[in-house]
């Protein structure tokens, strides 16, 4: 039997055909999700600056009616008082938590579409790994079954050419009958022994299989937790950056009022 059958590794399993077309399916969707975010994120940047300018623009616009003003230095002082009277400061500050609620989005999106590709990926790949290891098992019986009939083969090829052989050199048939039978009976027992000689060759074997396959079972499922974890952890991360800039920029608002 040969010693060349070893249990596939968890890194070939993930270098499988149907786990790079899920891989590039998810780096496809990813891209594609990133640059409609983009979009959305110079849309919404352009919407309120038009209306950062048009909410000012309205605000000198009454003051100034209100009060009636007609002289120049009298509209100087108005346009004092609405850059102090904190409408420019909230329209920002406004402006900042809707690009932080949609950079929120973006990025939940973006997690829930990685999560579940992580569950495809994986669930592919285990399906991969159990029909490769399958596989190799029914190879193992394979190769026992081959080499016995080989070996059976090989011993009534020796039990014909003995046989041959004895008729040549007797001419009593009574005994070249007798002959036969040992001949016969010697090569069952040779076959035996052989078919016990190898069935046990193929236990062994196949015990040996069977705990490479444990192994690499085990790693797939460790691999799995950790890319798991890898991508809660990553998006805690981006979680936390985000709010981080966001308070940190509303202190900043905060200490230029």
């Amino acid at each position: 039997l040969s010693d060349g059958l070893v249990a596939e590794s968890f890194e070939k399993i993930m270098e499988s055909k149907v786990v790079k077309e899920k891989r590039t399916d998810l780096d496809k969707r990813l891209e594609t999700l990133r640059k409609r975010h983009e979009k959305e994120k110079t849309k919404a940047s352009e919407s309120e600056k038009s209306k950062t300018k048009f909410h000012i623009g309205n605000r000198l616009v009454k003051r100034l009616s209100s009060k009636n003003i007609s002289e120049t230095a009298e509209t100087s002082e108005s346009c004092s008082e609405c850059e102090g009277d904190g409408v420019t400061a909230r329209l920002p500050r406004s402006h900042s938590e809707r690009l932080l609620n949609l950079c929120k989005e973006h990025i939940e999106q973006e997690r829930e579409l990685k999560e579940r590709y992580h569950d495809m990926i994986y669930n592919a790949a285990e399906k991969a790994l159990r029909t490769s290891q399958a596989n190799q098992l029914k190879d193992l019986r394979s190769l026992l079954d081959k080499e016995t009939g080989d070996v059976m083969r090989r011993l009534e090829a020796v039990r014909r050419t003995e046989v041959k052989e004895l008729s040549k050199g007797h001419k009593d048939k009574d005994e070249v009958m007798r002959m036969k039978r040992e001949v016969a009976s010697t090569i069952v027992e040779k076959g035996v022994h052989e078919r016990m000689r190898l069935t046990q060759i193929y236990e062994k074997k196949r015990e040996e299989l069977e705990r490479q396959h444990q192994e690499v079972r085990n790693q797939f499922e460790e691999e799995r937790s950790k890319a798991k974890a890898a991508i809660s952890q990553e998006f805690d991360g981006r979680y936390a950056k985000v709010d981080e800039e966001s308070e940190a920029e509303l202190m900043n608002n905060q200490s230029t009022q």
